[in-house]
């Protein structure tokens, strides 16, 4: 899959107006979630476990250290880090009620983010970053980066025409796949949007590590460039480190918005094909009973299962709305602990790309017509059932009558 290069600004009339020191820090900053597999224990019927969180980390560690494009590591002990448990909603990817179940409401995949984070240096030949005729898309060969789970910071500094470049930072990301995967576990990244693949946030970002600044704080250069001010934090690797400590908070949050959002379209899309299942079904059965009573015969034989598959779809679609609505509910909860975040010139600004295509795509959906529409389809299905299950009563009964009536005619023929 070819990656979408994004848009990005006059890197020159950016650099310009940030009147940057004699080194510049250029950044990237994506959502990368440490995955974990949910373990059942054997013999047992109990709740899925999870790998022991010091374990995974020291894992992870090992196979960062034992990867020849990794120059430096630098992480804590396992024994002195802080671990905790994350769960992030998710969702079978199915075609239909008919084919596959759809997703029970709390379906969630397990991850870990720690307290302090993993900082490594990585060295990648240009040459291997991009093909040679996207060459002008790597800006430098040396980066560094820092990450806790589920933030991933990536620095590095350069003297290239096009200093940001649209391949920045891909070759740590693959670094740190590789890592995890070697150590038995998965990363998934976010993308940038659900139309987009990039695996970054879209904002550039410039560093600007200097003495006079006492604290961490954001400003808008442009519609895609933020520059970050930030105290000294000694060298690269402990500004990198530093800078996920103090976006964790607010990256952990997007990244929870971002999984309840992609639920939330999934299940509104899924629902709405098996809608469109449904009103096939309906159709068929008007055509059916518009035909010729005699010559409707073979045709309601061969659509016999439909009514079975009605039901299932009917019960399909009222468990996907209930997934809807309870992700919708995780959504704005979120959504109100984003926006409760921050104020002006805080981390937010590292989203702003993402989070206004976030809260568009979840707020024009229509869930409401869609709850209308099953709730009426579900009443006809009721009503079809209870007449049928009359007209069947009324035939029973009418043959149970004559049977008991010729019964006791022959009786009383007999006295």
């Amino acid at each position: 899959m070819e990656l979408e290069v994004p848009e990005t600004a006059d890197e020159s009339a950016v650099l310009a107006q940030a009147s940057p020191p004699a080194e510049v820090t250029f950044a990237r900053i994506g959502i990368a979630i440490l995955n974990l597999p949910a373990v059942e224990p054997a013999g047992t019927n109990q709740h899925h476990s999870l790998p022991d969180p010091e374990t995974v980390y020291a894992r992870v560690v090992d196979r960062l250290n034992a990867d020849s494009r990794v120059s430096e590591v630098r992480a804590p002990s396992a024994s002195s880090n802080k671990f905790r448990s994350l769960a992030f909603s998710a969702m079978r990817t199915t075609t239909s009620s008919l084919s596959a179940e759809p997703a029970p409401p709390h379906q969630h995949v397990h991850a870990l983010s720690f307290r302090d984070p993993i900082a490594f240096s990585v060295n990648v030949p240009r040459r291997l970053q991009a093909s040679a005729d996207a060459a002008h898309t790597v800006p430098t060969e040396k980066y560094w980066a820092a990450w806790d789970g589920v933030v991933l910071f990536i620095g590095w500094t350069s003297t290239a025409p096009s200093p940001f470049g649209s391949a920045a930072g891909l070759s740590v990301l693959e670094v740190l796949r590789d890592a995890i995967r070697e150590a038995g576990y998965s990363l998934r990244s976010q993308p940038c949007g659900p139309s987009c693949n990039y695996p970054f946030a879209h904002q550039d970002l410039l560093v600007d590590s200097a003495s006079t600044h006492s604290e961490v704080r954001l400003e808008e250069l442009d519609r895609w460039t933020t520059r970050i001010k930030t105290p000294i934090a000694g060298d690269r690797l402990s500004l990198a480190s530093n800078l996920v400590s103090e976006f964790s908070y607010l990256g952990n949050v997007f990244a929870h918005l971002r999984s309840n959002g992609q639920v939330v379209r999934q299940s509104e899309r899924a629902a709405r094909k098996d809608l469109g299942d449904l009103l096939r079904l309906q159709y068929e059965r008007a055509a059916i009973t518009a035909m010729d009573p005699l010559r409707s015969i073979p045709e309601r034989w061969r659509k016999r299962s439909n009514s079975s598959a009605t039901a299932r779809l009917i019960a399909g679609l009222w468990l996907r709305l209930a997934s809807l609505d309870q992700n919708k509910r995780n959504w704005d909860a979120d959504r109100y602990r984003y926006d409760q975040s921050g104020t002006e010139g805080d981390a937010r600004l590292l989203f702003r790309s993402e989070f206004p295509d976030e809260v568009n795509g979840i707020e024009t959906l229509d869930i409401d017509s869609l709850q209308a529409s099953l709730v009426q389809m579900s009443a006809q299905a009721d009503s079809r059932s209870l007449a049928w299950a009359t007209a069947v009563g009324a035939l029973a009964g009418g043959v149970l009558g004559a049977a008991l009536g010729a019964v006791f005619g022959a009786i009383s023929g007999q006295g």
